[in-house]
C-alpha cells in the first residue's frame, strides 16, 4: 500500500505493486520480516551483535522502504547504510566460523585456512563487482546500457541513452529509444517529448516534432522550452504567426531564453521587419554577449537596410568577444569594401 501510493514516474503500477495485503509477494515479505524481528529479539541475551546487525539494516531501511512514499522508488543508494549490518553480520560470521568448525573435528589450523579461504573468495567477488561496475560509469552511453540489461524496460534508461546517443550525433538510434521511452511514459513528463521531437526535428521531421513538443507543452505546461521548439517546429512548416506566438510564450515564462530573441528576429526579417529584427538581437546580445553567430546575422540585417557603419560597428563588438571568429573577420572585410 506504502508503494502503491507514490505514482512514479519509471513505473508501470500494474506490474510493479501488489496493493493488496492478502497479495502472496506482499504477504510473504511481511511474514520473513516479522520472522527475522522476532528472531533477533529472542537471541538478543545470547548474541546480542547479531540482534543489533539485524535492527541496524532494519532502521537503516524503514525510511526508504516506502511506508510513506518518497520521490524515488527505488536506487542502490538505500543500501549503502543497511550494508553497514550486513558488513557487520558477516564479519561476526566470520570471526566465529573457526571455532564452529572444529565442532566438525577439524583443526583449528584448518578451520582458520577455510575461514580465510572464504573470505578471500568474497573480498575478491566484490572487487571484481566493482572493478565491472567502475567501467559502467565511464560514461553516459555505458551507464545506461548497463542499466538496459537489467531492466529493458525502464523508461528513464532508455530516455538517457538516447540522449546520449543524441548528443553523439547518432540520431537514429537515438530515436529508437526516446520512442520507446515516450510509449513507457507512465510518470507523463514533459520533458521526454521534448527531447524526442528535437530527434525529430533532427531528422526534418517537421510535423511529428511538433505533435511531441505540443504533447509535452500539455504535460508542463511551465516548461519554457517546449514552447520555444514547439515554435520552432511552426517556423520551420512555414508558420511564421504561430512561430512568433509561441516565442512570445517562452519569453513570458522565462524572461532570460536568449534564443527565442534569436528566432523572433528571423521571424521579423522574413516578414520584412528589420527594425523589429535588431532590437530583438539586440536584447539577445543584451543578454548574452557570447553568442557570436548573432553579431553575424545582426550585421548581414544592418546590411540590408543600408547600416553599413552599424553593420561595421556590430562585428567590431563581435571581434572584442571572439578576436579570432573567421565569420566576423570575414564579415567585417565585405563591409569595409562596401564602405570605401
Amino acid at each position: 500500500p506504502g508503494i502503491y501510493s507514490y505514482i512514479g514516474s519509471d513505473i508501470d503500477l500494474a506490474r510493479m505493486t501488489h496493493p493488496s495485503l492478502l497479495d502472496p509477494l506482499t504477504l510473504g515479505s511481511i511474514v520473513i520480516l516479522i520472522s527475522l524481528l522476532v528472531f533477533a529479539v529472542r537471541i538478543w541475551r545470547s548474541y546480542p551483535e547479531v540482534t543489533f546487525g539485524l535492527f541496524w539494516i532494519a532502521v537503516s531501511l524503514a525510511p526508504v522502504a516506502n511506508i510513506f512514499p518518497i520521490p524515488v522508488f527505488m536506487s542502490e543508494r538505500y543500501l549503502y547504510l543497511a550494508s553497514v549490518g550486513y558488513t557487520f553480520l558477516v564479519s561476526l560470521a566470520v570471526f566465529k566460523l573457526p571455532k564452529l568448525l572444529t565442532f566438525l573435528r577439524l583443526t583449528r589450523r584448518n578451520a582458520s585456512l577455510i575461514v580465510f579461504a572464504g573470505a578471500g573468495l568474497l573480498v575478491g567477488f566484490y572487487f571484481v563487482r566493482s572493478y565491472i561496475r567502475i567501467g559502467d560509469w565511464r560514461n553516459g552511453e555505458t551507464l545506461w546500457k548497463a542499466t538496459l540489461n537489467v531492466v529493458p524496460d525502464s523508461m528513464m534508461a532508455n530516455h538517457n541513452l538516447g540522449m546520449a546517443y543524441f548528443a553523439k550525433g547518432d540520431i537514429t538510434v537515438a530515436t529508437k529509444h526516446l520512442e520507446f521511452a515516450t510509449n513507457h511514459n507512465w510518470g507523463r513528463i514533459g520533458k521526454v517529448h521534448l527531447n524526442l521531437g528535437k530527434a525529430y526535428l533532427a531528422q526534418k521531421k517537421y510535423t511529428d516534432a511538433l505533435s511531441q513538443f505540443q504533447q509535452a507543452v500539455t504535460l508542463d505546461p511551465k516548461l519554457a522550452e517546449a514552447y520555444f521548439y514547439v515554435g520552432n517546429a511552426y517556423l520551420e512548416l512555414g508558420d511564421d504567426k504561430r512561430a512568433e506566438e509561441y516565442f512570445y510564450k517562452t519569453l513570458e515564462l522565462k524572461s532570460g531564453f536568449f534564443d527565442a530573441h534569436r528566432q523572433l528576429a528571423r521571424v521579423y526579417v522574413l516578414k520584412g521587419n528589420p527594425n523589429e529584427a535588431v532590437r530583438q538581437y539586440e536584447q539577445l546580445l543584451a543578454l548574452n554577449p557570447l553568442v557570436i553567430p548573432a553579431y553575424y546575422d545582426l550585421t548581414s540585417v544592418y546590411i540590408k537596410m543600408g547600416e553599413l557603419e552599424k553593420a561595421r560597428t556590430t562585428l567590431m563588438q563581435g571581434l572584442e568577444r571572439d578576436p579570432e571568429s573567421r565569420m566576423l573577420i570575414d564579415a567585417l572585410s565585405v563591409v569595409d569594401v562596401r564602405i570605401k
